[in-house]
């Protein structure tokens, strides 16, 4: 990544949408420029696919060349991604600012807590790949739910959200510190994400999910994590 550096910076630089990607994460930007994450993304799809550790430095030439020729096809990867998550981001930010009622703490809250998990720093590096692309779906069922609190679905909302509540303190009485990005366990990881696709069941039916899944389905998986 270092030997690559100016390289990377470049794509970054011209990335369709920069400047109102820049503009929707600077909420997110405030311990890293979003383009430095940009940049680690662009990295990690580029020269992190192998396993393989270079250990002189002719192997660490020849591993750098393959990912070279691989940063190209990461910054279209990346470019069908980036633009519609923060775009999301944007839209359920705005939504959330608004003046609402005080009956509205608890989805608030909730929701707060929710973008804190799914954004937290360094999360475009830290969330395996293959879930981070369904992040701008989880970022719009928000939307959609703090839209349907909007039209009078608050009596549904505190419904729906107590199904989500016992899984969810489930979940975190089993994560250290809240360290929501860094879950070793894969079962562990998978009960997460499994909450997140039952949120959007459940919020914004209408996106639909990656997987079958209900209540039910999360308990089975909890009483199976070793």
């Amino acid at each position: 990544m270092l030997a690559e550096h100016r390289e990377l910076k470049a794509q970054v630089k011209h990335l369709p949408q920069i400047e109102r990607i820049r503009l929707f994460a600077a909420p997110l930007s405030k311990t890293q420029p979003i383009d430095d994450q940009l940049i680690d993304l662009l990295a990690f799809r580029a020269f992190y696919q192998s396993d393989e550790v270079p250990r002189d430095p002719d192997s660490f030439e020849a591993q750098r060349l393959v990912g070279r020729r691989h940063i190209v096809p990461s910054v279209q990867d990346v470019t069908k991604l980036v633009p519609a998550l923060f775009e999301a981001f944007h839209e359920v930010r705005l939504a959330l600012e608004q003046p609402r009622p005080a009956v509205w703490q608890a989805a608030q809250g909730d929701i707060r807590d929710q973008l804190s998990a799914l954004l937290s720093p360094g999360f475009l590096v830290a969330t395996p790949w293959p879930r981070l692309m369904h992040l701008p779906r989880y970022l719009k069922a928000i939307g959609q739910r703090l839209g349907k609190l909007a039209s009078g679905g608050m009596e549904r909302d505190r419904q729906l959200l107590s199904q989500i509540t016992p899984r969810q303190k489930a979940l975190q009485d089993r994560i250290s510190a809240g360290d929501w990005a860094d879950i070793l366990d894969q079962q562990l990881a998978q009960y997460r994400w499994m909450l997140e696709e039952l949120r959007v069941s459940l919020f914004a039916q209408e996106l639909g999910t990656s997987q079958p899944i209900s209540p039910q389905r999360l308990d089975k998986a909890f009483a199976s994590l070793a």
